[in-house]
């Protein structure tokens, strides 16, 4: 389990650091890594919140929104697809709950 998002899914299981989840977000595609960059940002505060480091997750989520408002890089435009607001809600088809829903992380993974 390394293709991305799977290191989101490990570090709720305990099983890597965000600081490693930051880094594996990394990927040659500028558009793909300013997506997983964000990801991993989101789902490290979340992680913070759950462990009632609140001024932790202020930052990274403040991380997530410096990011997020970038300007693309040169080149063709994004098509629609790849593109994605930093606090737009999307509509989930996934039945996975969402994160800090009360549930284990053993239990998120299972479900999914």
């Amino acid at each position: 389990m390394t293709q991305w998002p799977a290191p989101v899914i490990r570090m709720f299981l305990g099983q890597m650091t965000p600081a490693a989840v930051l880094a594996a977000a990394n990927d040659p595609d500028p558009i793909k890594k300013k997506d997983q960059v964000c990801d991993a940002n989101f789902y490290s505060g979340e992680l913070a919140l759950r462990t009632g480091a609140k001024n932790e997750a202020a930052r990274l989520f403040g991380s997530r929104r410096a990011i997020a408002e970038k300007p693309q890089p040169s080149g063709p435009p994004p098509t629609q697809s790849s593109r994605r607001s930093a606090w737009r809600p999307v509509k989930s088809t996934s039945t996975c709950p969402a994160p800090g829903a009360h549930s284990t992380p053993q239990q998120m993974a299972a479900m999914c």
